[in-house]
């Protein structure tokens, strides 16, 4: 059996007048090419991307959405983008740049802070956080968050996940990070791990 791998496809709405009617006219259309696709398991995850102001508690406004997000299983690059061009998104021009739905790799970040370094983290998280909120802006960070063992409410390392073209390139931001330089995290103990189907990890 071929090598499956996780691509994810990362689409912003266009924002031209009519984004919106083009969207709800080929939703119905978008989900019944969604549906046998999520029942077969080619597609693990898929929803709307949230603005960062947006109201979370139900109903849903509709104009917070801003794009959409999918996570594929495939063999191949070219095997998901040729699913991603039969998509009604995608032929009714719902998305604003049909580039950016060419699917990257994720890759999972986890680092442990020193105990020592609490101090310092409290005093760059703010620089931390707003480098982490532009790149989640132009999509180069899906997720971020710190994590703790579920019986402690303290957190004792940082959780990103990444959306990049290779490894390298996660190491050059992760690098560049405040919490690095500062030696907030503990960079001996720093792991970079894709999401893969299969294969070996990479740290």
């Amino acid at each position: 059996m071929p090598t499956q791998h996780l691509f994810i496809s990362w689409a912003p709405y266009a924002t031209d007048p009519g984004t919106l009617e083009r969207r709800a006219a080929a939703r119905p259309g978008h989900r019944a090419v969604l549906e046998p696709l999520i029942a077969s398991g080619i597609v693990k995850l898929a929803g709307p991307l949230w603005n960062t102001e947006a109201d979370l508690s139900w109903p849903y406004v509709e104009h917070e959405k801003f794009g959409s997000v999918i996570v594929y299983q495939g063999e191949s690059l070219e095997s998901v983008r040729r699913i991603i061009e039969t998509e009604p998104f995608w032929i009714e021009g719902v998305a604003h740049d049909h580039r950016t739905m060419a699917p990257q790799p994720l890759y999972v970040f986890t680092a442990p802070y020193r105990q020592e370094a609490m101090d310092r983290r409290n005093l760059h998280r703010p620089g931390h956080v707003a480098r982490l909120m532009s790149l989640w802006t132009d999509g180069t960070v899906q997720d971020s968050n710190p994590f703790a063992p579920p019986e402690e409410h303290k957190a004792y390392g940082s959780f990103i996940m990444f959306r990049a073209e290779s490894i390298e390139k996660v190491r050059e931001i992760v690098e560049a990070d405040l919490f690095y330089k500062e030696d907030v995290w503990v960079k001996e103990e720093i792991r970079i791990n894709p999401i893969l189907g299969a294969g070996p990890a990479l740290q």
